[in-house]
Formats: C-alpha cells, structure tokens, sequence
C-alpha cells in the first residue's frame, strides 16, 4: 500500500511542479462496502498534503457526493 501511496505523492508532486498555476486536483476515492471510500479518502488527503507541503502550497479539500476537490493556495 505504501509502495502505491508513494507513487501518488511523487505524481502529485511532478504534476504541481510542472504546472505552477495549478489550482487543484479532483480524484474520486472508491471503497468496498458501505463506507463509501472514507478511509481511502483520508489516507489520499495525508499523502497529497504531504506532497503539497514539499513544494510550499497550501491546500485546502471540499468533498460533493465521491468526490473530492484538493484545492491549492
């Protein structure tokens, strides 16, 4: 999960460096059962913050339905 994990952040991080004027990121957390992908959610906004704070941007999440906005300051 970590090796997954890991890749997530290294792509978030590639794609904010790439493109400066980014304002956010959408990404819709599937889970099995009835938690509807809460868990998943979670463990994806610690490692998108995590990639986000190398590169100094503030960001803040918003959440419609199963989906999820990371939005960047």
């Amino acid at each position: 999960m970590y090796r997954v994990m890991s890749t997530v952040s290294h792509i978030v991080e590639e794609v904010l460096k790439k493109n400066k004027d980014i304002r956010g990121l959408r990404y819709e957390p599937k889970g099995k059962g009835d938690d509807m992908g809460l868990g998943r959610d979670k463990l994806y906004r610690a490692f998108i913050k995590k990639a986000a704070k190398k590169l100094n941007k503030k960001i803040d999440f918003t959440k419609s339905g199963g989906t999820t906005l990371a939005i960047f300051k």
